[in-house]
């Protein structure tokens, strides 16, 4: 079938997947009236069979064990050097696009896909950080922090930047009649090999993976 998946999905499939975002919105926005912090989800679970919503075909990698190329740096380390945000974080994308040039590998200029061609690579999606981007998205869907390019492995693996490209997946399940393209880059190198060299990218540049504590609210182990 020549159908993407947003397509394949029913009306009361979509019902479904918009009423599950939306009841962990809530959910979040819940625990901040009262002071306390947001829970955590398996967004897995919200999974349709036939489909990328969300876990369909991912390559099974813990979240704890994908690269992170933005995070609060190791002290000393070359990323403690860079620029720092309000968070104290840093950004090491454009070193880690340097490594990948100095490399041999290419990498593609921003181009658009349907976001259900992509898949995941990891097996943890925080809901509610997807359900606060999937909000935000309803308010502006051009919204610059979450369309900005996303980066793909060859064989159209999601590597970094999950969460936005599940909060546009769910957008777009909310609104087939004007889907939001999924802006990439691709990495000339497939997922597994590529997960280990940013791994080892991020590790030696000092930046640690990030977990996610996806059990905390009945989420799946």
């Amino acid at each position: 079938s020549d159908k993407s998946d947003i397509d394949k999905i029913t009306p009361d499939q979509q019902k479904k997947v918009s009423m599950k975002i939306n009841d962990l919105a809530k959910a979040a926005a819940d625990a901040k009236a009262k002071g306390e912090k947001a829970p955590n989800f398996n967004l897995c679970q919200i999974t349709i069979p036939g489909t990328n919503l969300y876990c369909g075909g991912n390559k099974g990698i813990e979240r704890a064990k994908m690269p992170q190329f933005k995070g609060k740096p190791q002290p000393g380390s070359e990323a403690d050097k860079l620029p720092k945000d309000k968070d104290g974080e840093v950004d090491t994308e454009a070193l880690f696009k340097k490594m990948l040039q100095d490399k041999g590998i290419k990498v593609s200029e921003p181009t658009s896909v349907p976001a259900d061609q992509l898949k995941a690579t990891q097996t943890e999606l925080v809901g509610a950080k997807v359900a606060g981007m999937t909000k935000a998205l309803e308010a502006d869907p051009n919204n610059p922090g979450i369309t900005a390019p996303i980066y793909v492995s060859s064989d159209g693996y999601v590597l970094d930047g999950h969460h936005r490209w599940a909060a546009i997946v769910a957008y777009n399940a909310a609104h087939t009649d004007k889907p939001i393209p999924m802006n990439i880059r691709v990495i000339d190198e497939p997922i597994r090999p590529l997960v280990k060299r940013s791994n080892s990218f991020a590790e030696a540049i000092g930046i640690k993976a990030k977990a996610a504590d996806t059990g905390a609210a009945g989420g799946a182990k």
